[in-house]
């Protein structure tokens, strides 16, 4: 398993983790601090929000911990970041507007 690996399995445990927690006190014990906190948690460990969101609403059993990593799989897969190009049309591609660019859609 290579280290890229191993780190992404870590954080992934991680945003699992503050989900389940983020359930039990957002939306099980209605309890506004603890909720607030770990946001604020979820801030300081420059974890993805829209990760977090999107296993938050998934309408998921928060207690399946295998069904949350594979929607969170789906999510990274479809959001992961690629390298830019080289050559000539990263040139191109930079001097378009933001206007005039697409963003991609992943449906999943």
């Amino acid at each position: 398993m290579g280290s890229t690996t191993c780190v992404a399995n870590k954080e992934q445990a991680l945003v699992i983790l503050v989900v389940q927690q983020l359930v039990d006190a957002q939306f099980v014990r209605a309890n506004q601090t603890a909720a607030e906190r770990l946001w604020q948690e979820v801030a300081a460990l420059d974890l993805s929000i829209d990760r977090v969101i999107n296993l938050l609403y998934s309408a998921l059993d928060f207690n399946k911990r295998d069904a949350l990593r594979a929607e969170d799989n789906a999510w990274v897969a479809c959001h992961q970041v690629r390298p830019p190009r080289r050559g000539p049309l990263r040139s191109w591609r930079l001097s378009r507007s933001r206007s005039q660019s697409h963003p991609a859609i992943c449906t999943t």
